[in-house]
């Protein structure tokens, strides 16, 4: 494996690429398993874990305050789901 990415990494692509499928035969592994493989014997920075995303607000307290007052007046409709969904939105 060392020896094909010392070749793989000093490669043209038309030849990156035929390195890869040898070496996919010789190991049997799928293609973007051995492109990982090679890619993690380089003396880089591991790979970084991704942070989830956070989702931006849609609604200010104004609007909030709004949808709760028409929530009171058409008597709780749906109350569990509206309440949580409030709950979640308002600090």
């Amino acid at each position: 494996m060392e020896a094909m990415w010392e070749r793989y990494r000093r490669a043209p692509k038309k030849l990156k690429m035929k390195s890869l499928d040898e070496l996919c035969v010789a190991t049997g592994n799928h293609r973007q398993y051995t492109i990982a493989q090679l890619n993690q014997m380089e003396d880089a920075e591991p790979f970084l874990k991704k942070v989830p995303r956070t989702r931006k607000r849609h609604y200010t307290k104004d609007v909030l305050a709004v949808i709760e007052k028409i929530w009171e007046e058409a008597d709780y409709p749906w109350s569990v789901r509206l309440e949580v969904s409030l709950e979640l939105w308002m600090p």
